[in-house]
């Protein structure tokens, strides 16, 4: 039977007896078969699947991955936090978008009677004071009404720079792979949520004192 693609005999003329009697015995196989008989193989484990090449823009091995994702927070986290303290403080007075009080928070009862927040926020390490003129948020060393809109203010800046912080962890899938990139975003929302409902809860007790002063006075 003769195949369905064959070298016509017509154009081995130039070539030499030998050649022609091989080429006329060559069968063209169309590139749609090559393909399937690749995946047969591949499918039947006689040849490995070639690997699909990994969405990353900077090949890193994954050792250095994560030294460079170590350096990266440690960037990310002092960078954010030192522009955000020479924002003046009048800019962190009032509530935005990001820092408004939600319904579900229940006036910050939320995170008391979910989270049991009093248990645990005491342990969290307290930076504000870590660049000069900064403000710590560990004790209320003054129960002005002054002292008070400060402190709030301070919990505004505070969640915010862990917002930002958080939001960064995207960026790590430049140079991690994609498991390697989700651990890294899921350490991000670990490492820095927790901060973000410290502050939130702390402003909400303020608030409340300072309604009740103003409603008293």
């Amino acid at each position: 039977v003769s195949p369905s693609w064959e070298l016509w005999a017509g154009h081995c003329c130039r070539v030499s007896a030998a050649a022609r009697i091989f080429l006329l015995r060559v069968r063209v196989v169309p590139l749609a078969n090559l393909r399937a008989a690749k995946r047969h193989l591949e499918r039947t484990g006689n040849i490995p699947r070639t690997a699909e090449p990994e969405a990353v823009l900077i090949h890193l091995h994954d050792i250095a991955a994560v030294f460079v994702s170590v350096l990266a927070w440690l960037f990310i986290g002092f960078s954010t936090g030192f522009a955000l303290h020479k924002v003046p403080v009048r800019h962190f007075d009032h509530d935005t978008w990001l820092t408004r009080p939600r319904s579900f928070e229940d006036g910050g009862s939320f995170y008391q009677r979910r989270l049991r927040i009093r248990s645990w926020k005491d342990r969290l390490p307290e930076k504000g004071d870590l660049f000069p003129d900064g403000f710590s948020k560990r004790h209320i060393i003054n129960r002005s009404t002054e002292h008070l809109e400060r402190f709030m203010a301070e919990t505004r800046r505070a969640e915010t720079v862990h917002w930002l912080n958080l939001s960064a962890g995207p960026l790590f899938l430049i140079w991690c792979r994609p498991l390697l990139g989700a651990f890294m975003i899921l350490f991000g929302i670990c490492a820095h949520l927790p901060f973000v409902m410290v502050q939130r809860y702390n402003r909400e007790r303020l608030s409340r004192l300072l309604r009740r002063r103003s409603a008293t006075s």
